[in-house]
Order: C-alpha cells, then structure tokens, then sequence
C-alpha cells in the first residue's frame, strides 16, 4: 500500500469538503436574499441542466487527459469560473447570485467524481475496504471544518467575500494532483465501450435491477431535496438577517457532517452486526418516524432536524449499502450501469422534485405538506428497497450456483 498515495488523498478529499462547505453556506445564504428560498427550484433545474453539459465535457475531455490532470485542469477552470462570477457579483450583475449557486453544485461533482474514479484506479478490491473509510471521514472532516468556520467567517469578512478564500484552496488541489500524478499509473482512458456495455446503456430501461435500483436513488434523492428545500424555507421565514443564515447553515451543516463522520467510523460495526440488508432496510424506517414526528410541532428546530436526518443517512450508511448493491454485478453494469443511475437518474429525480416545488408554489402551510409528501415518499422508498433486496438476493444466489 501505498500510505503517500493514500495520505495525499485524504488531504485532497477534506480540502476539496472545506471549498464546498463554504461554496455552499455562502452560495445558499446569497441566492436566499435575492431572489427567495421559493426560488431555489429554479436552481435546482439549472443545476441539472449544468451537471448534464459538464459531465459530457468531463467524459469527452477524459478520452484525452488521464484522470490526476484533468483533476488539476478542473481545479484550474472552477477557480477562474469562481473568480470571474464573484467580481461579477460585486459589480451588482443581474443574477449572479443565481450563478454562484449554481456554480457551487456543478464544480463540486466535477471534483468529487473525478477523485473516485482516480481512487477506483488506483486501488484494488483487496485494499479498497480498508482505505475507503478513510476518504470518507477525511472528506467529513473538512465539510466539518468548513461548516464550523462559515459563520465567524462570514461576520467578519461578509457572505460573498468569504468565497475568494475557495480560490487558494482550489490552487492546492490541483498543485496536489499533480505531486501525485507519478504515484500511481493511470490510463488516459478506461477503452472504448465494448457490446456489453453498450447493450446495458440501451436496455437500461428492460434490467429490473437497476430499475429496482434507479428507484431507490431516485425516492432518496427527492425527499432529501424536499428537506433540503423545507429548511431554506424555514431559514427565510424566520432568520431575516442574511448573516444570521449564514451563521445557521453553518452550524446544521457541522453538526450533519459531525453525525456522519461518527456514523462512516461506526459503519463496519453496524454492517457486521446487522447485515447489509437490515441496515437499507431501517433507514426508510428511521426518516419516516423522523419526519411524521415533525408534523406535530413545525419551525426551524424540527425542520433542521430532517435536515440534520436525511443528510447524516444520505452521507453515510445508505451511500455505503448502495454501493454494496453494485458488487454481485458484472463489469458492464457496474460501470454503465452506475454511471445512469448514479448521475442521470439522481440529477432526473432533483429535477422531478424541483417540478413539484414549483407547481406546489407559495402555498400555505407548505412545510406541513412537504412533511406529509415526505412521509409518502418513505413508504415507497421502503417498498423500492425490498424490491432490489429481493433481486440482490436473487444474483447472489444465481452466482453460487454458478
């Protein structure tokens, strides 16, 4: 093993969580004073549509670049992108706000897929469960990190100054990929699709496990951009200050990221002493007590509540259990497969759940409502799981007979 290696992207992974805690604390708390946390639909649209256009770029671009490079040259593109929407912002340029949200949600997974694709390279099946929770925890260390420091930062340099300090962060990122490029071999490309790729990427819609599967992600992705939109409507309704916002995403984001760490530390525990399928199982369960016992007292604390819940199991145990679910299958769908449901299907389902926040509208008693939809989507979050527990069942079976 090697520790340089593996030390170098731990660096990597909790610097790059410092820059969006603070992209997005900033950002959110931005977009929220100009235009209304009734607004952030609309974003989450422009995000979808963004992510679509820059993932073909990343996808074209890795035809040419190998992976460690085109990190840094990622690097180098989001911090003049940064640079030139902030002056723009400061010059009081009509939606720039709107730009910079966008911004903070488009660069963070350009950064973030292209740092697993370089680890699944670069490390075995026989290494990756001992290495992997370290990335994890070290990426919930800087997101807790940058979430404690976003509230004093921003009372004293200000929402939108607080962002330039992205910039050096992002110069040691990429300056770090490239002490890294001669670590580890990485191809300029993983080769062109073969027939079985290319015919799981046209009969996605007729496997009932990545159906199965692409429900799952999908039901998830739509009640945490529910919550998500529930807190920053709350925030709004009773936070006027701007800085004061800043100072509440700050602290609901440390203490989200602080559960998750703890849970990423506990995990293996938790797998051991319940199984893969158990631990799926419960977290349908434990959003939905969650979000029915909210119903009964709404305001920022229960609201922040669901928003500290979805996130902690988002970031943790279910991202955990649904990558098992990917190992019983075979190369083409793990990596054609992965790729729709992970990116299109996750980005489709923030936009389906954008739709409906739009057509909902300015309603009255919008939290109760979402609270009750919420509650909907647990249940059929539920039956999604069984469904693809009972088909991993099924091709676990299938694999020892064989």
């Amino acid at each position: 093993m090697n520790r340089y290696l593996v030390a170098g992207l731990c660096a990597l992974a909790c610097i790059t969580m410092v820059t969006y805690a603070l992209a997005s604390g900033a950002s959110q708390s931005l977009f929220i004073s100009a235009y209304g946390a009734k607004n952030l639909p609309w974003a989450w649209l422009a995000v979808a549509v963004g992510s679509a256009m820059v993932t073909y770029v990343l996808t074209q671009a890795a035809k040419r670049v190998d992976l460690v490079r085109l990190f840094g040259r990622s690097c180098i593109i989001s911090a003049i992108s940064l640079s030139a929407l902030l002056m723009a912002h400061a010059w009081g340029v009509p939606h720039s706000s709107f730009a910079l949200y966008v911004w903070k949600d488009v660069y963070i997974i350009v950064l973030v897929e292209l740092f697993w694709t370089f680890a699944n390279v670069a490390f075995g099946l026989r290494s990756a469960p001992r290495i992997y929770g370290y990335f994890c925890a070290a990426g919930s260390l800087g997101s807790v990190s940058g979430g404690l420091v976003l509230g004093p930062l921003g009372q004293v340099l200000g929402t939108a100054n607080m962002m330039w300090l992205i910039l050096p962060m992002l110069a040691v990122l990429g300056g770090g990929t490239m002490a890294l490029a001669g670590r580890v071999h990485v191809p300029h490309s993983q080769g062109g699709a073969d027939a079985e790729d290319e015919d799981v990427a046209t009969k996605f819609w007729h496997n009932p496990y990545l159906m199965w599967l692409a429900a799952v992600v999908a039901l998830a992705q739509v009640m945490i951009t529910l919550t998500e939109f529930r807190f920053s409507h709350m925030l709004e309704a009773v936070l006027l200050l701007e800085d004061e916002r800043t100072s509440m995403i700050g602290l609901v984001s440390a203490i989200t990221n602080s559960l998750s760490l703890l849970v990423q530390l506990v995990s293996p525990q938790i797998f051991a002493l319940f199984g893969m399928p158990r631990t799926l199982l419960a977290l349908p369960w434990l959003l939905g007590i969650i979000f029915l016992s909210t119903l009964q007292a709404p305001g920022l604390l229960t609201t922040s509540a669901c928003q500290i819940a979805g996130k902690t199991v988002d970031y943790s145990l279910f991202r955990a259990a649904k990558e098992m679910l990917y190992i019983p299958l075979s190369y083409a769908e793990k990596t054609q497969g992965k790729a729709l449901v992970d990116i299109l299907i996750y980005r489709i389902a923030r936009g389906g759940a954008s739709m409906l926040l739009l057509v909902l509208g300015a309603r009255l008693h919008i939290d109760y409502l979402l609270g009750v939809i919420s509650v909907v989507l647990s249940a059929l979050w539920l039956g999604s799981v069984l469904g693809i527990l009972r088909r991993y069942r099924r091709v676990l079976r299938a694999r020892h007979k064989a």
